[in-house]
């Protein structure tokens, strides 16, 4: 079984950051920093949240790719 990524987005808005991930329907947000609702998404998605990386950047919208699944 190879691992795929998981891409967790995460955006401002109406003072909270809000994290998503395409093809899931849960959701997470944290009203202090973006890395916490994308932590906490991973962890509702049952993912290790000590293997997500920041991947991009931008004003207002952060990606952070986790592996899902084994090697």
């Amino acid at each position: 079984m190879h691992a795929e990524q998981v891409i967790i987005t995460v955006r401002y808005t109406q003072g909270t950051y809000v994290a998503r991930a395409k093809g899931h329907r849960k959701t997470a947000s944290c009203v202090y920093d973006a890395g916490l609702a994308a932590k906490a998404l991973a962890g509702k998605l049952g993912l290790d949240c000590e293997q997500l990386v920041m991947t991009k950047e931008e004003r207002d919208h952060l990606e952070f790719s986790v592996k899902q699944g084994g090697a």
